[in-house]
């Protein structure tokens, strides 16, 4: 059950990660601005992991798999469902940091 909840945490990791970082990036300059960046494409690949994972155990459990189970199919389903919103907010949340600077003047 835990694959379904990855996509939502990983996004919350970014969430707080990123805004934490901001002070960094303004003390820093530019590894502050690396940092945010590779905290985005960090969080993007642990959320596509996590989805490769539960398109791996949906493909065994489908009716035609080898051991079916319709529980384990749907939490399946809904952990890639999950895990496509949480990686397309991801990537919107990371895009303003590639534009815009993060600090004030």
């Amino acid at each position: 059950m835990a694959i379904l909840a990855a996509g939502p945490v990983v996004w919350m990791v970014h969430l707080a990660g990123a805004a934490a970082l901001v002070p960094v990036s303004c003390d820093r300059g530019r590894i502050g601005y690396w940092a945010i960046n590779g905290l985005t494409l960090i969080c993007c690949a642990a959320i596509a992991v996590a989805m490769v994972g539960a398109g791996r155990i949906l493909r065994t459990h489908r009716p035609s798999g080898p051991t079916p189970d319709r529980v384990i199919e749907l939490v399946c389903v809904l952990a890639l469902l999950w895990g496509a919103i949480s990686l397309l907010v991801t990537v919107t949340e990371g895009i303003p940091n590639l534009v815009i600077d993060a600090c004030p003047v």
